[in-house]
């Protein structure tokens, strides 16, 4: 019975008779087989072959080796006490640990088919590869069946995906459809190249110490960065009581700028010395009545409210610092007292309670009470903060009753 050809074989075979009576050979080298590199006129036969062309293999693989970094940040003390005026010292330290993960195994290699010369007749060879169970895709010029002609060498290639980075040999099997036989089989086992490492390396930086350099995962892990820093001076009155400060460390990494941060926090208690005060709000009277429509309610208007500080034997009103009062609800505290237009306070010393000492009777716009908050139709108290010359923190409170609310 006459044998049967694919088309692809048969266009295989139509390749081969153009070739015919004369084809020239070229330079061809093998893994360890130089070809003869002599030009040579190489007539066609159509001789049945017996004996399937050698093979040689190489095998090699590839794969990425990918960092993830973690960070922490630690403080102490965690909390502590300073006098207004003077610098808190906080010891930080920032740590940075990594961890890999290995993926994207990839094994690639060259197949080598070298035909014996002339006068073996030509090859027509099909191909296979199997990595270590994985099939492989091959890749032959001109594509599969490939001939392969007399003293030449066919160099193809295969590729494979690979689950993981176990050792792994590469199986390859030719079959030549001229020559009758099993197939001719080569082998090699696969050489793992080092991984392809990304972020390997991340850059770390700190809100309070700026940039603290560049860590790598072939540096001692955990790796350790310490730093001091003064946080302050805290300043009476606006910063007495607990401060928290809030510091934060952060790293990139160097190849995908992978991010990564940590915080830590202290308390800093600022002891002003603060000095208690009589303030009498509306001096004379006892009620204290403040009409929020006297301008104040509307933003527009120009009522104030008096408030006198009293000196008293232990205490010289004389000496607070105009600068530094503030009146409100004693929780934001943000209405100093009126500056005139010749840029003066509105303030002045008299003997507001006539006891024979003078006192401090600072302006207060009702209008900026009302629109910071400090001032509503459910007011009934209104405290002084401020500090004196010297720096000493002063408060005091004194009631009030809306009216004209």
């Amino acid at each position: 019975m006459p044998r049967k050809y694919s088309l692809q074989v048969v266009s295989a075979l139509f390749a081969l008779a153009v070739l015919g009576c004369e084809q020239t050979v070229t330079d061809v080298v093998a893994p360890s087989t130089q070809v003869d590199t002599e030009s040579a006129a190489v007539p066609f036969s159509g001789t049945a072959k017996t004996v399937v062309p050698p093979i040689a293999v190489t095998a090699g693989a590839t794969s990425t080796r990918t960092w993830t970094w973690t960070i922490t940040k630690s403080v102490d003390p965690t909390s502590t006490t300073v006098p207004a005026g003077e610098t808190a010292a906080l010891d930080y330290e920032v740590v940075l640990d990594a961890g890999s993960t290995d993926g994207d195994w990839e094994a690639s290699g060259e197949i080598f088919i070298t035909a014996a010369p002339f006068p073996d007749p030509p090859s027509l060879v099909t191909i296979t590869a199997d990595v270590g169970g994985v099939v492989a895709a091959v890749t032959c010029p001109g594509g599969l069946p490939a001939p392969v002609l007399p003293g030449l060498t066919l160099v193809c290639t295969y590729v494979a995906s690979l689950p993981d980075g176990d050792p792994r040999t590469t199986t390859v099997a030719v079959v030549d459809l001229f020559a009758p036989g099993p197939p001719v089989v080569g082998t090699a086992d696969v050489a793992f190249l080092p991984p392809t490492e990304v972020d390997e390396c991340v850059d770390v930086s700190d809100t309070g110490a700026g940039a603290l350099g560049a860590v790598c995962a072939s540096d001692p892990l955990p790796n350790t960065f310490a730093y001091s820093l003064d946080v302050g001076p805290f300043s009476a009155p606006d910063e007495c009581g607990e401060q928290v400060v809030d510091n934060t460390a952060s790293f990139a990494g160097t190849d995908t700028g992978q991010p990564g941060s940590a915080s830590a926090s202290a308390t800093v208690v600022v002891e002003c010395g603060g000095i208690e005060v009589d303030v009498d709000i509306k001096p004379g009277g006892d009620e204290n009545p403040i009409n929020l429509r006297a301008g104040g309610k509307s933003g527009r208007g120009n009522a104030n409210v008096p408030v006198a500080i009293l000196s008293t034997d232990d205490f010289d009103a004389a000496t607070v610092d105009v600068s530094t009062v503030t009146l409100g609800n004693d929780d934001s505290d943000v209405v100093g007292v009126i500056v005139k237009k010749n840029g003066s306070f509105q303030a002045g010393l008299e003997d507001v309670d006539e006891d024979g000492d003078l006192d401090l009777v600072l302006h207060f716009s009702v209008a900026e009470l009302v629109s910071s908050g400090d001032l509503n139709e459910l007011s009934v108290e209104l405290c002084l903060n401020g500090a004196t010359l010297d720096g000493d923190a002063v408060h005091g409170c004194d009631g009030v009753s809306i009216v004209g609310g």
